[in-house]
């Protein structure tokens, strides 16, 4: 059972309960000043308390709805930012190079970035083509910034983390 609904319940069965006591038991029940003001005063207090929880439940649900609306608004915000990224990052001019072929790399001091194995012809597109096998060496002009794609594999005489 729900406080607010817990708390009308009492409520009603106080009421009740004294409702019985003045008009059925046999006992005379005489009234005077000061029992009659703290009846008022108990029933103003159980209006208040009543008035009191049922404000903190209305509280919680509105703050409830209120982080529920900045939730979503964060969050349509961070896909909206995240079109927005995407789309400058295609704006964005990168070399990229497409080997119809393999990608042999035998140069002793060289950094794995931007290669990519087994790439289909789509990423030939705006890409400068290099029709048969690249090999990379130590005299090998290699562009770090630039993206590499190979339609074959990519192979290498030392350790060297590859896409595809």
């Amino acid at each position: 059972m729900k406080r607010a609904n817990m708390s009308l319940c009492l409520s009603v069965l106080a009421i009740a309960l004294s409702g019985y006591a003045a008009f059925v038991c046999d006992k005379r029940v005489e009234a005077d000043w000061m029992g009659v003001l703290v009846g008022i005063l108990s029933l103003l207090v159980t209006v208040l308390a009543i008035m009191f929880g049922y404000n903190i439940f209305d509280i919680r649900s509105r703050i409830k709805n209120t982080v529920s609306e900045e939730t979503n608004s964060f969050r349509s915000e961070i896909e909206e930012l995240k079109s927005e990224v995407k789309h400058l990052k295609s704006l964005v001019i990168v070399k990229k190079i497409y080997v119809r072929g393999d990608i042999i790399i035998t140069a002793k001091h060289f950094k794995c970035r931007n290669l990519t194995a087994l790439a289909g012809e789509e990423y030939s597109v705006n890409a400068e083509i290099i029709d048969g096998n690249l090999e990379i060496d130590d005299e090998y002009k290699f562009d770090p910034d630039a993206e590499y794609y190979a339609s074959g594999g990519v192979s290498s005489l030392f350790s060297c983390k590859v896409r595809g």
